[in-house]
């Protein structure tokens, strides 16, 4: 069986290869382009995770030790 499994090894990683390349170049590109009002919105939101972090941390800690331990 080892040598057999070997092939088959060697041929599944060949499989997944060219899928995941199929899979990258063709179904993930965009067919259309993206707005620049698009990008500022995603970029205001980058901006708001500094502040949705430490909250979330914050009731995950009060929700396990029953209270707030900053």
């Amino acid at each position: 069986m080892v040598p057999l499994g070997a092939f088959i090894t060697v041929f599944g990683l060949i499989l997944y290869y060219w899928m995941s390349k199929y899979n990258m170049l063709r179904r993930s590109s965009l067919s259309h382009n993206i707005s620049g009002e698009m990008s500022l919105f995603s970029l205001k939101l980058i901006d708001f995770t500094l502040i949705m972090k430490p909250v979330g941390e914050l009731i995950f800690d009060s929700g396990m030790r029953d209270g707030i331990n900053p």
